[in-house]
């Protein structure tokens, strides 16, 4: 029998892991993926952080053709580590989960007459729903820390709550409807 929660549990980020214990249930988990639910654990559930972001790398390869580049986006591993196993050197918590590296131009929306140059694209992915928990909308201390900083050299910096969200994104950031 495959083990989904064991697979889950490679691919998932640890604040995703801290908020959804149920998803990692190998008992839960199996239910659910057969038809069946147990526990919080249901088959209409709200995808995970990992899903969602397997989504939108799979739209942007298969709309390569119409955005130039988009094809170049990938995953950042940063923060991700496993309870009681040492991260790996260089790795910082808080970094957005998706970078896309390409550089757009802008018109100013404050001052119409000025192009803006974004660098690239980085997009923090939060499950759907997470809009409403804490102040920050379910960021940690580092991921506002991060966004701040990046902003700051001219990188466009988003946070999406679902799949969904985050291909509009990255849909206005080509199409210079930000």
């Amino acid at each position: 029998m495959t083990d989904y929660a064991a697979i889950l549990r490679q691919h998932a980020s640890p604040d995703v892991i801290a908020a959804n214990p149920e998803y990692f249930d190998a008992e839960a988990l199996s239910a659910a993926v057969s038809g069946g639910t147990t526990g919080h654990v249901s088959v209409g559930r709200t995808p995970l952080e990992a899903e969602d972001q397997q989504a939108v790398v799979d739209w942007c390869e298969d709309n390569a053709d119409r955005y130039p580049g988009i094809e170049n986006i990938y995953a950042n591993v940063n923060g991700q580590y496993r309870k009681g196993e040492r991260p790996e050197p260089g790795l910082k918590r808080g970094v957005p989960d998706l970078f896309l590296p390409v550089a757009v131009q802008h018109v100013s929306s404050v001052y119409p007459m000025r192009l803006n140059w974004y660098h690239g694209l980085y997009i923090e992915l939060k499950r759907d729903g997470r809009q409403n928990e804490k102040p920050s909308g379910g960021l940690s201390p580092e991921q506002v820390d991060w966004i701040e900083r990046l902003r700051l050299h001219n990188y466009y910096v988003a946070v999406a709550y679902g799949a969904d969200e985050a291909i509009d994104v990255i849909q206005r950031y080509y199409e210079g409807n930000l």
